[in-house]
């Protein structure tokens, strides 16, 4: 899946694409961060720093490039809460890069 389709999944809450495991993630968010989310709208030109750090972390773990998931995590994440918003990343990712988004 690509950016473009990631972003969507991100904003449309409670759509066919946001697994168990992804939904989570999200609600597990504002914990980790200890502060609200800000996620557009679908279809919103813009995006905000909520999501671009998101995609950043996705797109590190599709990489496997740790250094820069462990950066992003370190900067934002609570302590205890990393290896679980990481793990529930990963598995996210595994269920979204089989996805078909033609519904969006």
């Amino acid at each position: 899946m690509d950016r473009e389709g990631l972003l969507n999944v991100i904003r449309c809450d409670g759509c066919p694409f946001q697994d168990e495991t992804f939904s989570l993630l999200l609600k597990l968010l504002p914990i980790a961060l200890r502060r609200q989310v800000v996620f557009h709208r679908p279809g919103a030109e813009d995006t905000t720093f909520d999501e671009e750090w998101l995609l950043s972390l996705l797109d590190s773990i599709r990489r496997k490039d740790d250094n820069s998931v462990a950066f992003a995590l370190c900067s934002r994440v609570e302590p205890h809460l990393r290896s679980t918003v990481r793990g529930l990343a990963e598995r996210s990712l595994e269920g979204l890069d089989g996805a078909d988004l033609e519904l969006f």
